[in-house]
């Protein structure tokens, strides 16, 4: 009997074979290309060269009144094209870069159909259909199958009851791809990392996710591989005591939608190579581009924070707290030392009575405001998202015109249908009253910081701030450093707030909520602004320990918060990085180390001609007794010198190079 269902399965998938058409699309430079074979469904498999990226993976839209899209589908159209863009990239992490590509178009009777495009660094494809009426979309089928049970790096969310519900704040996993199951039957999320045994990696992601569900990722319980799963659309919604909304009620249903529009990006980003992984500009480049006429007001910069550091001001004549005076203080701080904002956080209103407009009487902020402008700086404000949402032009009409910069919105925790349009109605509201945001407790980034630049930061990175309530065997800040530039940041800007000046070996970490402190050393929390793209880059500590360590704040200060261009000058995944940007004509180096002390030669070749002055700020030489120990130093040097940098333990470097004159 089983021989007999062998042969009927084979017999059947060589009648698919004979009657499938075959279509691929190959990258400009030949190297990647992508099968899409139309038969009783449609399949779509990636090679880059010999080596089989994706394995045949299914493709199809399930649509609730039974429709499925991707079932017995005929070509009705063919179109081949190709395309190469200068892209203008506002706040990114290159100021323009290239976007080349090949595409194919496949048209299917019954108003649906597939694109897929072929970068040199990775594939694309995205569904569109073409229906005159609205419908429910029941499920999109997206796989990602494998030859071989590969390693995988990867994030499993949180573990609620329910499962989509995530502060998509999580630290990395590294095991096979089979070993998913064995995790509680929690959800993952892009990005995922595919580790190959030529030593190329893949990444998964998506982009353009508009009006639409974000996807998690579950395992393939009948292949080999990974498969897309949606939270469905909320219809019912319960408040919580700070103002959350949660969902009560959800539809049978992930989306509702235009019959007439495109879906999203699924994509495989491909290197050889893994310092292109840090660099691929795939996600920016297939999102929609920028919906704001003029983006000169955005403007990147630095920013103090009081909720990390618990305002902890001390030397001061006044009672620090909520008051005027300690806000007073932190302007007269960013103001002396260059920065461009200030952040007031959780405590400016009571955000348990939901009003963003009925703020603490205890801080006069129009006042704090004009104060501020005096100095040239401004505030950003932070609140809970969906208080932000019920009220967004009433208070953007407000806020902007009193000179608040802009909002930090906290606490979505989600990526529904519902959550990512309002997140898009957010930006543009914002956008336009000139005011910029920054977004906590939300999903990570898929192309909305392309369509409006003026969502400046992302969080949703296992960040700093978890170190304030994180046991030291749990976060293992060492190895997430390290793996953030291959993962959440492939997806877009971070808000990381690194900066800390109280510095731990792992051993001697503890968590202290109000005296929180970094694992690993100083130099690591300064190489963390050149690593990281942060548009408004945070430094989390208190004025005073900026202050005190002067020299390091005014280095901080001298890195820009953007780049002209970014560059990865040497790696080793999960061991050590060095990241190499542009500005204008001075360059940056910041290196990670993970807790085996290693010394690096750092070739220069990337320099121009001519001498340049490198300022150098390393680890010193005790720093495996005190990690806050570094060495400040300058050598004149030009591109054919090499540096040997030592760092230690959970270690870093940063360095300056200016063009001397």
């Amino acid at each position: 009997m089983r021989k007999t269902l062998s042969t009927l399965l084979l017999f059947a998938m060589s009648i698919c074979a004979l009657s499938a058409k075959v279509y691929t699309v190959s990258s400009p430079d030949g190297n990647l290309t992508m099968t899409i074979d139309v038969c009783d469904k449609v399949i779509y498999s990636v090679k880059a060269g010999d080596v089989t990226i994706v394995a045949p993976s299914t493709i199809a839209l399930e649509l609730e009144d039974g429709t499925i899209f991707g079932s017995n589908p005929k070509v009705s159209g063919v179109r081949k094209g190709g395309n190469s863009e200068t892209i203008v990239a506002p706040l990114y992490r290159q100021s323009s870069f290239k976007s080349e590509y090949n595409s194919i178009k496949l048209t299917m009777r019954g108003n649906w159909g597939i694109e897929a495009r072929a970068f040199n660094d990775g594939v694309a494809y995205r569904l569109f259909t073409t229906l005159k009426k609205d419908i429910n979309i029941k499920n999109e089928v997206v796989e990602f199958n494998f030859d071989k049970d590969y390693n995988v790096t990867l994030p499993y969310s949180d573990l609620f009851s329910d499962k989509y519900i995530a502060s998509f704040e999580k630290q990395y996993d590294y095991e096979p791809i089979s070993n998913f199951k064995n995790h509680d039957g929690r959800l993952s999320f892009p990005p995922i990392m595919v580790h190959y045994d030529n030593g190329g990696k893949a990444v998964l992601l998506e982009s353009d996710v508009e009006d639409y569900p974000g996807m998690f990722i579950n395992i393939n319980s009948k292949k080999l591989g990974f498969v897309g799963e949606f939270p469905p659309y909320p219809l019912k919604h319960k408040d919580t005591p700070n103002g959350v909304l949660r969902v009560s009620e959800r539809a049978p249903y992930v989306a509702s939608v235009k019959g007439n529009r495109t879906y999203p990006w699924r994509i495989v980003a491909y290197a050889a190579d893994e310092k292109q992984i840090p660099v691929n500009n795939m996600v920016y480049a297939l999102a929609a581009p920028c919906r704001i006429d003029d983006t000169s007001w955005i403007k990147p910069g630095h920013s103090t924070w009081d909720w990390w550091n618990h305002c902890s001001i001390y030397n001061v004549d006044f009672k620090v707290g909520f008051n005027n005076d300690t806000y007073k203080y932190y302007i007269d701080f960013a103001a002396k030392y260059n920065f461009d904002y200030v952040l007031i956080d959780d405590g400016w209103y009571s955000y348990h009575n939901r009003n963003v407009m009925d703020a603490n009487p205890a801080l006069d902020i129009p006042m704090l405001c004009e104060y501020a402008k005096g100095k040239n700086i401004r505030l950003i404000l932070w609140m809970v998202g969906d208080a932000f949402d019920k009220q967004a032009e009433e208070v953007c009409a407000f806020y902007s015109k009193m000179g608040i910069a802009g909002f930090k919105l906290d606490f979505f925790e989600r990526q529904d249908q519902n959550v990512i349009a309002r997140t898009y109605s957010m930006a543009q509201i914002a956008a336009k009253y000139k005011m910029i945001l920054n977004l906590h407790g939300i999903y990570v980034p898929k192309g909305l910081n392309r369509t409006y630049p003026n969502i400046v930061n992302f969080e949703s990175v296992f960040g700093l701030e978890q170190l304030k309530w994180t046991d030291r065997k749990v976060a293992d800040m060492a190895k997430n450093d390290l793996l953030v530039p291959f993962m959440r940041q492939t997806a877009g800007p971070l808000d990381y707030t690194p900066g800390a000046m109280l510095n731990r070996t792992r051993e001697m970490f503890r968590s202290i909520d109000h005296r929180p402190m970094s694992q690993g050393t100083r130099a690591h929390q300064v190489a963390a602004y050149i690593v990281f793209d942060m548009p408004v880059s945070v430094l989390c500590d208190s004025p005073t320990n900026y202050i005190r360590e002067g020299e390091t704040t005014n280095f901080i200060n001298s890195i820009p918060a953007v780049f002209d261009s970014t560059f990865v000058s040497m790696s080793e995944f999960g061991k050590y990085l060095v990241m190499g940007r542009r500005k204008g004509d001075s360059y940056y180096l910041g290196g990670f180390n993970d807790w085996d002390a290693r010394s690096l030669e750092v070739s220069l070749s990337f320099l121009p001609q001519g001498e340049y002055t490198a300022r150098i700020y390393k680890d010193g030489l005790n720093v495996d007794r005190v990690a806050e120990d570094y060495k400040l130093m300058e050598q004149t040097v030009t591109a054919a010198d090499k540096l040997n940098i030592a760092m230690g333990s959970g270690g870093g470097f940063a360095i300056i190079f200016t063009k001397k004159q």
